[in-house]
Parts: structure tokens; sequence; C-alpha cells
């Protein structure tokens, strides 16, 4: 239930938000629905993508500062330090603040150095937490570079919402060659332990969806968010991290369930016919059953048992009584076995 939250409440979601494209599976769709929620003032920073791909006529809402054309170097390029803090200060005060920075690397590149990149956006969190709304910033990068890492660190932000996009296709492939279907098919801490370390494979994942043999990210238009939060909100010092999944049609622009998603839903389908073994007595030319007669004399004949009718004193105590019969090789008696030692 995280990402209808995230959409639809951001008053009760962290003050920093961060998506994570990979080669094999853009996160872009839900990057738009970020940039479209209902009852909040948007603030969307395009460096990379253009700004009706990511934004919807006709939202009064939303105010696109459109730095695609700015290139350091070959044009005057606009400050933009000065102008994005200038905006975050003057907006209004009454609606929840989001500010979107659609490309972490083209930011980066724009700046001198990353600790540059890096001090920029930190003040632009505080600006945020500063702001009488609960607000947002929202940082997408497809390629975590060196800014990127150090995003993720608590020295940033003690508290995070980190989403990652994965194609249906690794799934799939994990369950059939691995037999480790997606939880709750799998035990969290089995499915993690082998996912996470197979994910960062990102030659092999492109292999998996974009290969000779591959299946393409999606027939559809799902993907797999895998999300990791950390804290509660901005004052949480909490560092533990939670980590799930969650799916996305892009088609409906609508969150669900691993189990709701088409791709994935033959990973979840059980097998409920139950295979009755055959009979091993049947198709036989002799019979192996017993009529009710011989199994009533076979219950009449008496087993040897060399103690049979012997039962412990009923007034002695409930302590357990051993029998024991001496074997034919066995040295029974009572004289000392080192009586033929000289000591």
């Amino acid at each position: 239930m995280l990402l209808p939250l995230l959409l639809n409440e951001p008053r009760q979601a962290q003050p920093f938000v961060f998506l994570q494209s990979t080669p094999a599976q853009s996160i872009l769709p839900l990057l738009r629905a970020l940039c479209n929620r209902i009852g909040t003032h948007s603030i969307i920073c395009n460096f990379l993508y253009a700004p009706p791909t990511l934004v919807e006529q006709g939202i009064p809402s939303v105010v696109v500062h459109d730095w695609t054309a700015e290139v350091p170097g070959y044009s005057n390029a606009r400050d933009l330090k000065t102008e994005l803090l200038s905006a975050v200060k003057n907006a209004p005060r009454e609606n929840p603040l989001n500010i979107v920075i659609d490309s972490l690397e083209t930011l980066s590149e724009n700046q001198d150095s990353p600790v540059e990149t890096y001090e920029f956006l930190h003040d632009v969190l505080q600006l945020i937490k500063n702001h009488p709304r609960p607000s947002q910033l929202i940082v997408h990068s497809v390629e975590l570079g060196e800014v990127g890492p150090l995003l993720l660190q608590t020295d940033f932000s003690s508290s995070l919402i980190h989403l990652m996009a994965h194609p249906t296709s690794l799934f799939r492939y994990l369950s059939r060659e691995y037999m480790l279907p997606p939880p709750p098919m799998t035990p969290d801490a089995k499915f993690w332990g082998i996912f996470l370390p197979f994910s960062k494979r990102m030659n092999e994942v492109e292999r998996l969806s974009f290969g000779i043999d591959g299946e393409g990210s999606s027939n559809n238009g799902e993907m797999v968010v895998e999300i990791l939060t950390r804290g509660i909100n901005n004052q949480s010092r909490k560092r533990g991290t939670e980590r799930l999944l969650a799916g996305w049609d892009s088609n409906k622009s609508l969150s669900c369930s691993i189990l709701d998603l088409e791709d994935l839903k033959p990973l979840f389908s059980q097998n409920t016919t139950v295979e009755i073994a055959p009979d091993p007595a049947q198709n036989l030319s002799f019979n192996l059953s017993l009529s009710e007669s011989q199994q009533q004399s076979r219950a009449q004949v008496p087993l040897p048992y060399a103690h049979e009718g012997q039962r412990p004193n009923a007034t002695a105590s409930n302590a357990g009584t051993i029998f024991y019969d001496p074997d034919s090789a066995d040295d029974i008696d009572d004289d000392d076995p080192d009586e033929d030692l000289d000591i």
C-alpha cells in the first residue's frame, strides 16, 4: 500500500524520494504520476525530458522550469541555483510542495563538481523541510554516478523512499531458473538474498530483456517497483530499512500488488489438482489383500516374545523396567576382571 499512499497522500510520506531507472526498465511512468498529483503545488525541473513528457496540460498547480535547452558553455545559461531556490521560497504556503528533478546526471553535469550538486540539493531539501505543509524532494536517476550514492546516505536525509524499477522478465527468469518466485511464494530472507546481488548485474538483466533470446521488459506496460524505506518522517533517526515489492501498470497509470500483474500471475498460480498414486496391488496375477476372516485369524496368532505376560509390580513406582537376555558370548560374573594383575 506504500505506492498508493505516496501518490495520493504525500503528507504521510518522507520528504526525500529517490527514483531510479535501470537499463532494462524505465521508471518514467511512475515519475509522471508523481509530477501530476492533485492537491500539491509542484515545481518540475526539466533537465532531460521535454515538459510534455512529464506534465499533463491544464493543471494550474504545476510550474515548469525547462532547462533542456540550457547547455553550459554553448548558451547564456540561467542561474540554476538562484532560480530554483527562489521558486521554492516563493511557493504557496497553503499546499504541500513537490520539487521534481527529472535527471540527476544532467543536473550534476551542469554543476562544477559533484560536491556542488550535493550541497545544492541539500539546500533545497532543507527548504522543503521548513515548508509549513509536508513536502517532498523527488529526484530521478538512471546511473547513480558520484552523487547518487551520497544522496542515499543518512547524512543527506535520515528518512528515505528509494524506488527502483525492474522488468517483469527478471522475475520470470528467477522463477524458472532458480525456482525463486517473488514473495509471498518465497520467504523474504531467501528471496532478497538472491535477488539483490542478481539485480545488480545490469548487463545480465539487460540481456534477459533485450538480448537475442530476450523476453522484453514487459508484454503490456507492467513493471515491478522495488521499494526501500528508511525512517518514518523528517525528524526520524531510524537507520533500519524495510524492502518490499509493488506492481505498476503503465497503461492504467495505477499501482497494484505484484499478485495482480498479468505477466506474473502464472508464477503465483498453484495446481490444486490432487494426484492420487496408483495402487501397486492392482492388475496382479495373485491376491495380496486379506479377507475379513483371514485378518481375524492373523490377529489371534500369539507373538513370540520372551517376556510375554511379565509386567512390572503394580505397587512399584512408575519407573521403567529393563529386561536383559545375555548373549552366549557375554562374560557375566562377579569376579574382578583385573585380579590377574600384580599391583
